[in-house]
C-alpha cells in the first residue's frame, strides 16, 4: 500500500481485520474505528512494515486482541484515547516490534486485558501518562527486555490494576512514575528486576502502590527518588532493591511511607540514603534492611524519621556518617536498630544535642557489636529505652574518635561496651544509666586511649563495670553518683589507669567500690567522696599498685570497711 491506510471515523467490523505482513507506505490511521471480535483477534498487523505512524486514538475501540507482533513502525505508535477490551487476556500485543518514534498509551487510553511490549525496540519515549491498565490478578503492562532510547512515563493519572513488569528492560532516559497508582495487593505491583535505567527513577509525589515494588539487581545510573511516595504491602515486602547498583542517591524522605519491609540488601549506592522525615512501618518485623550494602555517602534516619519495626544495617559499609539525630525507633523488647559489624568512615550520631522533645529516641535495643567507626559515636541527649534488657550494645567495636554518652543521654536497660577500643575518650559526663539491681554500664576489657569521664552529673542505678579496662588518660568520677545498694556500685578490678583516678568532690557510691588489683600510675584521689555499704566493704583496693598518693581526707566518708 503506497499511501496512508484509513480504517477510521465510523469504520466498524465484526470479525478479524488482518494486515499481517503488509507494507504500508504512509501510515495506518484507525482513529475512532471500532473493531469487534470478542474472544479472538480484532486487528492484526503482525510483521507489517509501516513507513509512517499508527494511530489507534480518539475513540478507537477494540473488542478482542490487537496484535502488532514483530511490526516495524517508522513513526509513532499512538494509542492515546483508545479503548482495548479483552478481559483476562492479551488486549494489545506489540512483542518484538520496532518503533522508530514514540509509543503513546496516554490521555484516556484504557485497556481491560494485558498490554505487551516484550522485546520491543522503541527509539523515543514510552508515554503512559494518564493511561488506565486493567488486568486484575494478572499482568497489566509488560515491557520485559524492551530497549527504550527515551524515557518511560507512568505518571499523573496512570493507573494499573495488575502487575507492571519491566524485567530486563533497558531505558536510556528516566523511569518516571511520579503520581502513578499501581494496584496488585499482596502480589508484585511493579517489577523492574534486572533492568537498566541510564537516567533517574521517580517513585515520588503521589506515587502509590498496593503490592510489592521490585528493583532487584537493577542498574540505575542516577538517583532513585521516592520522596512522598506511598508503598503499601503490609506484612510483606513493600520495596525490594536488593543487589541494585545505584549511581546516585536513594531518597526515601519528605512524606515517604512504607507499610511493609523495604530491602536494600547488598545494594551498591554511590550517593547517600536519605530517609529524613520518612515513615517505615512493619510492626514486630523488619521494616528497613540494608545489610551488606555499600554506600559511598551517608545514611540519614533523621528529622522526624520513624520506624515501627527493626532497622538492619548488618555488615553495611558507609563511607560517611550514620546520622540518626532526631529519629524515632520503635520495637520494644527486641532489637530496633541492628548495625553489627558495620563499617563507617565517619560518625555514628544517635543524639539530640539540643535535648528537644523530638530528639533521637529508641524503644528496644540498639546493636553496634563489632562495628568499625572511624569517627565518634555520639549519643549526646539520646533516649534509649529497653528496661531489664540490653539497650545499647557496642561490644568489640573499634571507635576511631570518642564515645559520647553525655548531657541528657538516658538509658533504661544495660549499656554494653565490652572489649571496645576507643582512640579518643569515653565521655559520659551528665549521662544517666538506669538498670536497678543489674548492670547499668558494662565496659569490661575496654581500651580507651584518652580519659574515661563518669563525672559532673553522671548517674548510674545499677552496677558500673570497668574490669580489666585500659585507660590511657584519667579515670574521672568526681561528682558522679553510683547506686547499686547491696551490690557492686563500681567494679573496676584489674583496671589499668595511666593517669589519675578521681573519686572525689561529690562522688557518691551506694554499694561496693572495687579497685582490686588495679594499676594507677598517678594518684587515687577520694577527697570529699562518699562511699556507702553498711555492714560490708565500701572501698576495696586490695593488691592495687598506685604510683602516686592515696587521699582519703577533706570530707571523705565511708560507711563500711575500707581495704587497702
Amino acid at each position: 500500500m503506497r499511501g496512508r491506510t484509513f480504517l477510521r471515523q465510523g469504520f466498524q467490523t465484526d470479525g478479524e481485520v488482518r494486515l499481517a505482513g503488509a507494507a504500508i507506505a504512509g501510515g495506518l490511521d484507525c482513529r475512532r474505528g471500532i473493531f469487534r471480535n470478542p474472544d479472538g483477534v480484532a486487528l492484526t498487523i503482525r510483521r507489517a512494515q509501516i513507513d509512517g505512524s499508527v494511530f489507534l486514538v480518539q475513540g478507537f475501540q477494540a473488542e478482542g486482541a490487537v496484535e502488532l507482533i514483530g511490526a516495524t513502525i517508522a513513526g509513532d505508535l499512538d494509542c492515546g484515547g483508545g479503548a482495548f477490551h479483552n478481559p483476562s487476556k492479551i488486549a494489545l500485543n506489540a512483542d518484538g516490534s520496532t518503533v522508530r518514534g514514540r509509543i503513546f498509551l496516554r490521555q484516556g487510553f484504557q485497556t481491560d486485558g494485558e498490554v505487551r511490549l516484550v522485546g520491543a525496540a522503541i527509539a523515543g519515549d514510552l508515554d503512559c501518562r494518564g493511561g488506565i491498565f486493567r488486568n486484575p490478578d494478572g499482568v497489566a503492562l509488560t515491557i520485559r527486555r524492551a530497549q527504550i532510547d527515551g524515557s518511560v512515563f507512568l505518571v499523573r493519572g496512570f493507573h494499573a490494576e495488575g502487575a507492571v513488569v519491566l524485567i530486563g528492560a533497558t531505558i536510556a532516559g528516566d523511569l518516571d512514575c511520579e503520581g502513578g497508582a499501581f494496584h496488585n495487593p499482596s502480589k508484585t505491583a511493579l517489577n523492574a528486576d534486572g533492568s537498566t535505567v541510564r537516567g533517574r527513577i521517580f517513585l515520588r509525589q503521589g506515587f502509590q502502590t498496593d503490592g510489592e515494588v521490585r528493583l532487584v539487581g537493577a542498574a540505575i545510573a542516577n538517583t532513585v527518588d521516592c520522596s512522598g511516595g506511598v508503598f503499601n504491602n503490609p506484612g510483606g515486602t513493600a520495596l525490594d532493591a536488593g543487589g541494585a547498583k545505584i549511581e546516585g542517591n536513594v531518597l526515601l524522605r519528605r512524606g515517604f511511607q512504607a507499610n511493609g519491609m523495604l530491602s536494600l540488601i547488598g545494594a551498591t549506592i554511590t550517593g547517600s540514603i536519605d530517609c529524613s522525615t520518612g515513615a517505615f512501618r512493619n510492626p514486630g518485623r523488619i521494616t528497613l534492611n540494608a545489610s551488606q550494602a555499600q554506600i559511598a555517602g551517608s545514611v540519614f534516619l533523621t528529622q522526624g524519621f520513624r520506624a515501627d519495626g527493626s532497622i538492619l544495617l548488618v555488615g553495611t559499609t558507609i563511607n560517611a556518617n550514620l546520622d540518626c539525630e532526631d529519629g524515632v525507633f520503635y520495637l520494644p523488647g527486641k532489637t530496633a536498630l541492628n548495625a553489627d559489624r558495620i563499617k563507617i568512615a565517619g560518625m555514628v550520631l544517635l543524639r539530640n544535642p539540643a535535648r528537644t522533645k523530638g530528639g533521637f529516641r529508641v524503644e528496644g535495643a540498639v546493636r553496634l557489636v563489632g562495628a568499625t567507626i572511624a569517627g565518634d559515636l555520639d549519643c549526646e541527649g539520646g533516649i534509649f529505652l529497653n528496661p531489664d534488657e540490653v539497650v545499647l550494645d557496642v561490644s568489640r567495636a573499634q571507635i576511631g574518635g570518642s564515645a559520647f554518652l553525655l548531657r541528657g543521654f538516658h538509658a533504661e536497660g544495660e549499656v554494653q561496651l565490652v572489649g571496645v577500643t576507643i582512640a579518643g575518650g569515653l565521655i559520659c559526663r551528665g549521662g544517666a544509666f538506669h538498670n536497678p539491681g543489674e548492670t547499668a554500664l558494662n565496659a569490661d576489657g575496654i581500651a580507651v586511649h584518652g580519659p574515661v569521664l563518669l563525672d559532673r552529673g553522671f548517674q548510674a542505678e545499677g552496677a558500673v563495670r570497668l574490669v580489666g579496662a585500659i585507660v590511657a588518660g584519667d579515670l574521672d568520677c568526681q561528682g558522679g553518683i553510683f547506686r547499686n545498694p547491696d551490690g557492686m556500685a563500681l567494679q573496676a578490678s584489674t583496671i589499668h589507669v595511666s593517669g589519675i583516678a578521681l573519686l572525689r568532690q561529690g562522688f557518691q557510691a551506694d554499694g561496693r567500690v572495687l579497685l582490686v588489683g588495679a594499676t594507677i600510675n598517678g594518684d587515687l584521689d577520694c577527697r570529699g567522696g562518699i562511699f556507702r555499704n553498711p555492714d560490708g566493704v565500701a572501698l576495696d583496693a586490695s593488691r592495687a599498685q598506685i604510683a602516686g598518693t592515696v587521699t582519703l581526707s577533706w570530707g571523705f566518708r565511708a560507711e563500711g570497711a575500707v581495704w587497702l
